[in-house]
């Protein structure tokens, strides 16, 4: 099952026909990408096996794509159309990967494959109805992914020819009509789009997206998802004693061994606790958890 926001994630990427994702690390990459893929294959028909919707999942690497197939495979709401989720590896043949495009599903399959089967005709740009892209910080301007989608993208028709040519009847019963390649972007390395000036419209132009979600671990709905709602002080006398000093956090007193005075010593335990706001200021900043600069109390010597 999805969390609140993860389900919030999908809708808003099934909403547009391009729209670009950004979730923060650990937030759960693999779950939106897995769901928005089913909701497509739910929607190509009422039996999904043997809907004819075709998808390609790129950036994708082969250990990554046997993983999601794994994943799915746990879940039982993929049991009705888990046969149409296919990992095209070197295994299968050039004849194989023809006739499995003209059947349907959602291909996780890299650019070096889709690049000679489109250009020879075995994959027709027009039947691909969407495209989910993996990694999208990582799509390079003159990279195969980006030619694909290139490809693809200009064989649809613009939103406005689109919406036109679907609210018309077609010229003759057997006319197909055209239709407008859908562009999903996903991507959980926020830190990799504050790169240079303008890296996200960059991003946005290499994959055909024109809408942007950024879902980061401090954004209300994920955290209020991930550690509950803020509990009410039900001791509010407790709270005004401690913001007035008064039996929690006082200094302590103790002679001094050498000159017999008293000297303070701060209570160890609320001055080694971090502000409230700590991790939110590490995510903004983009470090990474290994690049995060520790805190150290001053010794008694440079005190």
């Amino acid at each position: 099952m999805l969390l609140a926001y993860q389900e919030q994630i999908v809708e808003g990427l099934l909403r547009s026909d391009g729209a670009l994702a950004v979730l923060g690390r650990g937030l759960g990459v693999h779950a939106v990408l897995l769901e928005v893929a089913r909701r497509l294959l739910r929607d190509g028909g009422s039996d999904s096996r043997h809907a004819t919707r075709l998808v390609l999942l790129i950036h994708t690497p082969q250990e990554e794509a046997e993983l999601l197939l794994r994943r799915a495979a746990e879940d039982p709401r993929w049991a009705p159309c888990l046969d149409r989720l296919v990992a095209v590896g070197p295994e299968l043949s050039v004849e194989e990967r023809a006739e499995a495009y003209t059947r349907g599903g959602i291909f996780a399959v890299s650019a070096r494959v889709l690049v000679p089967d489109l250009l020879a005709g075995r994959l027709v740009a027009e039947a691909v109805d969407g495209v989910l892209v993996n990694h999208a910080h990582s799509i390079g301007e003159l990279s195969a992914e980006a030619f694909v989608l290139r490809l693809l993208r200009s064989s649809s028709p613009a939103p406005g020819v689109a919406a036109a040519a679907s609210s018309s009847p077609p010229s003759s019963p057997g006319a197909a009509r055209p239709r407008r390649c859908a562009v999903r972007a996903v991507s959980d390395r926020p830190d990799a789009f504050t790169g240079g000036e303008g890296k996200v419209d960059k991003i946005m132009q290499r994959c055909f997206v024109q809408h942007l979600e950024v879902w980061p671990r401090i954004r209300e709905e994920v955290r209020v998802c991930l550690q509950g709602p803020s509990q009410p002080d039900v001791c509010p006398h407790l709270s005004t004693r401690r913001a007035q000093g008064v039996g929690h956090g006082i200094p302590k007193r103790r002679p001094c061994r050498k000159t017999g005075l008293h000297t303070q010593q701060a209570n160890t335990s609320s001055s080694s606790s971090l502000p409230s706001g700590w991790c939110s200021l590490v995510w903004a900043m983009g470090s990474a958890p290994g690049n995060s600069r520790g805190l150290r109390r001053p010794s008694a010597q440079q005190v």
